[in-house]
């Protein structure tokens, strides 16, 4: 079993997105793109968790980011993240 998978059976997907959002400390967000393109459904759970916190830029900004990686890869997850972004601004 992979490292990957084990993060995502151990932990909610949601709240990994959302706690590191709320620390001021750059290297905290460093991973964010990569577990919005893997793992993390946009649910409107964490867009209202976000806006509640004031973090709806920072994760625009992270779901941006993932986007852009999705598009040059031509992932699938590219559509489910366009959903989200409308959202968030």
């Amino acid at each position: 079993m992979d490292f990957a998978r084990r993060v995502s059976d151990l932990y909610s997907k949601q709240p990994a997105m959302l706690g590191p959002l709320k620390s001021r400390h750059l290297r905290q967000h460093a991973g964010l793109p990569w577990v919005a393109l893997k793992f993390a459904k946009p649910t409107p759970w964490l867009v209202k968790n976000a806006r509640k916190f004031n973090h709806q830029n920072k994760l625009g900004f992270v779901v941006t980011l993932a986007k852009r990686v999705a598009e040059s890869r031509n992932q699938s997850r590219l559509s489910e993240l366009s959903q989200t972004k409308p959202s968030l601004f």
